[in-house]
């Protein structure tokens, strides 16, 4: 599974102060992924920039390895 240039947005409004999130540039590989072995882990990595208000987005990275029965995720996280 691949994702290049993906973007999308989340806004929570119930909350005491809104909050609204834009993600752009995301990047998603994950696989090959075979829905007859699910507990077998296959390499993911995503990365993506995250911005809310006028603040300069942060970025995400992250790489490991994802099972889906049961669902587990290894991985290093890196965010700036």
């Amino acid at each position: 599974m691949e994702v290049d240039e993906g973007a999308l947005g989340y806004a929570d409004q119930f909350t005491a102060r809104p909050v609204a999130l834009a993600v752009s540039a995301l990047k998603l590989r994950a696989g090959p992924l075979q829905l007859d072995q699910r507990a077998r882990a296959v390499p993911v990595e995503l990365s993506a920039a995250i911005a809310a208000g006028k603040a300069t987005p942060g970025k995400l990275s992250l790489r490991g390895q994802l099972a889906l029965e049961p669902l587990v995720l290894q991985a290093d996280l890196d965010l700036q």
